[in-house]
């Protein structure tokens, strides 16, 4: 049998990506566990997750402070000997802070898990902040603050958020060293006591394993219900930015650029099209902005849209960096690609391609145990669990170019955007 090489391979297109099966049970104390015991490897990945992040601080950066410091230190063991316990059994350890939540993950071997579990939850219940941990990673967020700050991207991001969401908003303010500065160890362990209540939290436990590793989540932390204040979100006043606005820094090589709005949350009608939307105008290689400023004009070397969703809010934005004489014509033509976008209505070859790229990423998101639970716990934290991924596929699998055209013109009017332009200057202002 001879092949044709001068056709490519058949492929079957996609109609339906269901979630795996997954089980949701409770401990002792009634919280909430989500188990998928699935996939041929004996490993393990336990999430354990707490809702509200910045929304429970007492002061700016202790969310993301104790979050650091918690792996650290506890009674029994010193912030090396934490590291080589974990390195010992081949297990992966990650702490991290979000506006929105913390969480600890424990990746490991199935095997090890029940060792590994007691020690985990010494690290979350008896942290203890030691003041020589606390001093070296304030120095080193310092340092990588100030080195932050000589990049004109990041002060763009910065200046944008801070302008739609207010400078003393959760989702809006920024890190300074006067507020590192601040920071004291009663601080941490304020918020630790405060905010890490297992009644704000929800579990997720996956991979290869037997019951008994439930069974052992329940013992360290079954027994027990410690509570923390629910968070709650106070929505940001709209303010109207009807100029640009203009930061100058030393960098005399490149300009940041940012244009957006905000917008909403996974749990609005409007996020199906608008997802399809971002992707086809800036979210991946082969979109209208990459191909028209990149491909076509040659101004940039990388040029994007982004939609991001938070628990309580969103927001969306185009970005790019630029020499500085690209600057002008850059812009230009991002004013042309938006009027276009909210004129005419995609070509059907161009809805296609869009739509098979997504599909091909959503099906990622579902590959194994690991990727799922990741999925399942982003969508246990926006409350939209039951029934929304099956709606959201079939949405993105049915959405018409007219539903596309619709949706732009009802969120890409360049009078509700706010631009950021950060640029050189001969007599900068340092930000």
């Amino acid at each position: 049998m001879s092949l044709d090489w001068k056709k490519g391979p058949g492929y079957k297109e996609i109609k339906n990506i269901s979630l795996p099966p997954y089980e949701l049970r409770k401990l002792s104390n009634g919280v909430d566990i989500y188990t998928l015991n699935q996939g041929s490897q004996e490993i393990i990945k336990f999430d354990i997750v707490f809702r509200g992040g910045r929304m429970l601080e007492h002061k700016k950066l202790v969310s993301k402070f104790t979050a650091s410091l918690l792996r650290e230190g506890t009674p029994g063991k010193n912030s090396i000997e934490l590291a080589n316990f974990f390195d010992l059994y081949g297990a992966a350890l990650r702490v991290a802070s979000n506006l929105d939540f913390v969480y600890l993950s424990l990746s490991c071997l199935t095997k090890h898990f029940e060792i590994l579990l007691p020690v985990l939850a010494d690290i979350l219940l008896e942290p203890t902040f030691e003041q020589k941990e606390l001093d070296k990673i304030k120095k080193t967020t310092t340092q990588k603050l100030i080195q932050d700050l000589s990049k004109n991207d990041l002060v763009s991001y910065r200046v944008y958020t801070e302008a739609l969401f207010g400078k003393d908003h959760v989702y809006g303010y920024n890190s300074a060293p006067e507020d590192i500065a601040a920071i004291q160890r009663e601080d941490l362990v304020k918020y630790h006591k405060e905010a890490f209540g297992l009644s704000n939290a929800f579990m997720v436990l996956c991979g290869n394993f037997p019951d008994s590793c439930f069974k052992a989540v329940d013992k360290y932390f079954g027994t027990f219900l410690t509570v923390s204040p629910k968070p709650i979100y106070h929505a940001p006043e709209f303010v109207h930015f009807p100029d640009p606005i203009m930061v100058y820094t030393k960098n005399e090589f490149q300009a940041s650029i940012k244009i957006g709005r905000r917008l909403f949350n996974r749990q609005d009608p409007d996020y199906p099209a608008f997802f399809f939307l971002n992707t086809l105008f800036g979210g991946f290689f082969g979109s209208r902005l990459m191909s028209s400023i990149r491909e076509k004009h040659g101004y940039t070397y990388n040029v994007f849209s982004v939609y991001d969703h938070l628990i309580h809010d969103g927001y969306f934005y185009i970005g790019t960096e630029v020499g500085l004489e690209y600057l002008d014509a850059t812009l230009k033509e991002i004013d042309k690609q938006i009027e276009l976008i909210c004129t005419k209505k995609p070509k059907p070859s161009e809805m296609k391609m869009v739509r098979n790229y997504l599909i091909g990423n959503f099906l990622n998101l579902v590959d194994g145990p690991l990727n799922s639970a990741s999925l399942i716990k982003s969508l246990v934290l926006d409350d939209t669990l039951e029934n929304h991924f099956d709606h959201f596929i079939q949405k993105i699998v049915s959405v018409t170019a007219q539903e596309i055209l619709d949706c732009a013109q009802k969120y890409l009017q360049k009078e509700s955007f706010l631009t950021t332009i950060v640029t050189y200057d001969q007599k900068p202002i340092i930000v």
